[in-house]
This record gives C-alpha cells, structure tokens and sequence, in this order.
C-alpha cells in the first residue's frame, strides 16, 4: 500500500501565524510580537510546519521599484526548498502554500496560506490575515512545498 504523500503541519503553521498577529514590520527579524518582516513570517510558519527545522535566512536587501516582472523570491524559493511553481490559472489553495506578489513600491513581497487564509506583514500593516481572494488578483507566483527539508541552505538565499 503507498504512503500518503507528504503535508506540511497545517495546525502548526496557523498558530506560529497567530503568535505572530499584530506584530509590526521589522526588516531582516524574526521576533513575534516585536518585529518581522515578510519573508520571517512565511519562513517562521513553515518552520513550525516541519518544512526544515531551522530556517534562518540571509539578511536580504528590499528591492524598491514598481512592477518588477522578474521575481528572484520564487527562484530562491525553488532553489532552497522542495517545491514547486503552482500555474495561477490551475491554483486551488492549499495550507502552506506561498503567495509571492508586489505591494506598493516593493517589487516583491510574500505571504503564507494558514487556516484558510492569507497571512503577511507589509512597512504600513503588522501581521495580520484576509481572504485569500482579497489579494489573489496580486499575486506573481505561488510556491507549494512538496517535501520537508532543504536543498540548499537558507543561509546563502541570495534574493537580488
């Protein structure tokens, strides 16, 4: 009889989320309830979801510019991590699955699927959730990790 595939630890990703409601942005920080930054919310939450069981990422510069076409966060995401791209036409959501879109003048900016819906942090709003469908129409790339652990270490991310 085949195993079951493999799923990150929903339960688990949803509360590392809920710890984290509220806290406000803090760029390249991981510290719930006293600062975060985008990219630390989604690695804290899939840390806690058994992805890797340290997920410490390089301090990373914000790239500011409208409308980047190019998307070096998905690229990174794929190169560290057993994961694959979701086509935006084919994606049904799913628990843990990550939303990479621009907000405002960042060219790039991403979020985490918990409990049914979209967890993130942005300079202006502290960590909280919404629909899904309120920000679908933003997003670039959807990443789904489809096995724990770490091809590369998130150490050496480079996003530019």
């Amino acid at each position: 009889m085949a195993s079951d595939p493999w799923k990150p630890d929903a339960a688990a990703a949803l509360a590392f989320c809920q710890r984290a409601e509220g806290t406000p942005y803090g760029g390249n920080r991981r510290q719930p309830g006293h600062a975060i930054d985008c990219i630390n919310l989604v690695m804290g939450a899939l840390e806690a979801a058994g992805v890797a069981e340290t997920i410490e990422t390089a301090p990373h510069p914000l790239t500011i510019g409208p409308g980047n076409c190019e998307n070096p966060m998905a690229a990174a995401f794929e190169r560290t991590f057993y994961a694959d791209r979701i086509a935006m036409a084919a994606w049904e959501p799913q628990e843990c699955d990550v939303a990479i879109f621009g907000v405002g003048r960042w060219s790039f900016h991403c979020a985490i699927i918990a409990g049914g819906r979209l967890w993130h942090v942005n300079t202006q709003i502290p960590v909280h959730h919404c629909a899904i469908d309120a920000q679908r129409r933003r997003f670039q790339e959807i990443i789904r990790i489809k096995a724990p652990g770490t091809k590369l270490d998130p150490q050496t991310i480079n996003l530019t």
